[in-house]
């Protein structure tokens, strides 16, 4: 089923349906979202086309994430695990990374601050510090 983003039945004052003035556009149509899984073997960037010809990178699958570190630096770590995700409980358990997903990485704990179904990258900032 497609996502729709238009309204074209409006309604009356007196609460009766109208009958739509014009047929659907396909720049009104929209996209289900994309759910970022952990990967082990590498990254699935996939390749969307969006209004105006531009294109939007959506990371399918994950198993890096650059993390901003306490210094000021910036690592490539390796992702471990997911150990939370506030936007949704049920993406926890599935596993899903959105933005603001709490991972735990080579380098320590880190939170994503990008949103990979939109960025195609993932970025995050060290939280709490690991070994190493």
């Amino acid at each position: 089923m497609t996502i729709y983003h238009a309204n074209l039945k409006k309604k009356k004052r007196t609460g009766g349906a109208r009958t739509p003035w014009r047929r659907l556009r396909e720049y009104e149509m929209g996209r289900g979202p994309t759910e970022t899984k952990i990967s082990q073997e590498g990254e699935v960037v996939q390749k969307t086309r969006v209004v105006g010809g531009n294109v939007k990178l959506r990371v399918r699958a994950a198993s890096h994430v650059n993390v901003s570190l306490n210094d000021g630096k910036t690592t490539r770590a390796k992702i471990l695990e997911l150990v939370e995700n506030p936007s949704n409980p049920l993406y926890a358990r599935r596993g899903i990374i959105t933005k603001g997903a709490l991972i735990r990485t080579s380098a320590g704990l880190a939170r994503l601050t990008s949103k990979p179904g939109k960025d195609g990258t993932l970025n995050g900032v060290l939280v709490e510090e690991g070994s190493k």
